[in-house]
């Protein structure tokens, strides 16, 4: 044993508190004062250290790194327990190798005595501390997983309130009573759930909630991730997922499941991918078709005129062309009463659309398990293999039946007109698309500009079944 010993202190943070770190500093500084060992290092990791961890200890790694270095000043780390080392066998065997290959000794406080793992018995009674402890990480982890299933089936929540609830607790045993609406955030909810479905880009609704002061989840101000976050949340429908199967939950839903199955297949529609529809500003802008060449019609003039982008073939005047359009399509959302379009094989639509929707978010959850390892690739493949065809059933059904999602918050509405005025320019755009095709021909008689002379020149070609 060398003649003069100074210590390092490796101090790692337990179940996410800053103050066991504190303490395991106190504690092995007051050992290292009993022994007279100097301070000359401290590592420190505010992680955890468990085997099935994924996060990185980046003074661990230092540690391990410093134990074969030349210029190491210090010959002996102290811990306040083995366990607060390492909990995975094999690096934790690797370190003792490194520190009987360096002539480390190493200090347990728990256990009031300093090793030497040169000696056969040291080695062998740190050696099996690793296994116990990398044992008892894994039995933690199957507990947790076993609760945390258990809880999922049960319905009960998990974690931080969701935003939209809040939690009733006993006074005297803390034990949960209910998670109920909170009267502000579930109408937040329901606000934003409601504007995307009826067509209002996400843009628009974060600078309305910003401008109107209501703070985010988390404080601050809303973004469009904290928006989506809110929108596609199954707690709002009042269920659970776990590693891919829903459960009901046992607090109340603040939507119901057609709204929230509505919104998933808006958001997950793969044309928002390629569209920004928050920057729409023209009803028809890259919309009507050209009717000489086939090209885009586009704005110029700063929004006087449309014209033709490929050739210039045509122009016709913007706002005269969009009220016609307008007109056109407040007319056919008029002539079809609530309880005529969205007939049966609507419903049966919106039933299919949820079913889809629902079956893609199991889909989806499973493959974040089998990536996080909670659950095995081959397992994952069975599922997958089981839900895909039916996904896909359930996408066929949607598509073969029922109301296009864009133009149902016209159909039997008592003042279409104001509807229509009501709606943010993305989702009229959305119904025009879903309801007709439109083409602006030449002029033939260039410098009118009459409603008559408009009406001639907007050609209408109704989408399937809709026109008429």
């Amino acid at each position: 044993m060398p003649a003069e010993l100074t210590a390092a202190l490796y101090l790692r943070q337990s179940h996410g508190k800053q103050r066991s770190i504190d303490g395991q500093e106190t504690d092995n500084r007051a050992a290292c004062a009993d022994h007279t060992w100097p301070v000359a290092e401290v590592y420190q990791d505010k992680v955890s250290a468990s085997w099935f961890s994924t996060a990185e200890r980046p003074d661990w790694d230092r540690l391990l790194a410093d134990l074969t270095s030349p210029t190491r000043r210090w010959n002996v780390l102290v811990i306040w327990e083995s366990s607060r080392g390492d909990r995975e066998p094999e690096s934790w065997l690797r370190f003792l190798r490194l520190c009987r290959g360096h002539a480390i000794l190493i200090y347990v406080y728990t256990h009031e005595r300093l090793y030497d793992v040169r000696v056969r018995r040291d080695w062998r009674t740190l050696a099996d501390e690793g296994i116990d402890n990398a044992n008892a990480s894994w039995e933690t982890s199957d507990r947790v997983r076993r609760d945390l299933r258990q809880a999922a089936q049960a319905g009960r929540p998990h974690a931080t309130t969701t935003y939209g609830y809040e939690r009733v607790y006993d006074s005297h045993t803390r034990e949960l009573l209910e998670q109920r609406e909170h009267l502000q955030h579930a109408a937040n909810v329901r606000d934003i759930l409601s504007r995307i479905d009826a067509g209002e880009p996400i843009s628009v609704i974060e600078a309305a909630l910003t401008a109107h002061g209501v703070p985010a989840p988390r404080g601050g101000d809303w973004t469009r991730t904290s928006i989506r976050q809110v929108a596609t949340n199954l707690a709002y429908i009042g269920k659970r997922s776990h590693h891919g199967e829903l459960h009901d939950a046992i607090w109340p839903p603040i939507v119901d499941e057609e709204l929230f199955w509505r919104v998933q297949r808006r958001l997950g529609d793969p044309g928002r991918k390629t569209s920004r529809p928050g920057r729409n500003r023209w009803l028809l802008s890259y919309l009507a078709a050209c009717g000489t060449c086939g090209g885009a019609m586009h704005v110029q003039r700063h929004g006087a005129i449309y014209r033709c982008l490929t050739r210039q073939c045509t122009s016709i005047p913007r706002e005269m062309a969009d009220t016609y359009v307008s007109e056109v399509v407040i007319a056919w959302a008029s002539q079809r009463a609530a309880g005529v379009f969205a007939a049966a094989a609507d419903s049966e639509a919106v039933q299919a659309r949820a079913e889809e929707a629902r079956l893609r978010a199991q889909l989806d959850d499973a493959a974040k398990a089998s990536a996080h390892g909670r659950i095995s690739l081959r397992a994952f493949e069975v599922m997958e293999a089981e839900l895909a065809p039916l996904v896909k059933a359930a996408a066929k059904r949607a598509r073969e039946a029922g109301t296009p999602p864009a133009v149902r918050s016209l159909v039997g509405e008592r003042d279409v007109r104001a509807a229509w005025g009501g709606m943010h320019v993305a989702a009229q755009r959305e119904a025009v698309r879903a309801i007709m095709a439109v083409r602006i021909r030449r002029a033939l008689h260039p410098g009118r500009q009459s409603a008559a002379d408009i009406r001639a020149r907007v050609a209408i070609d109704w989408a399937g079944e809709t026109g008429g």
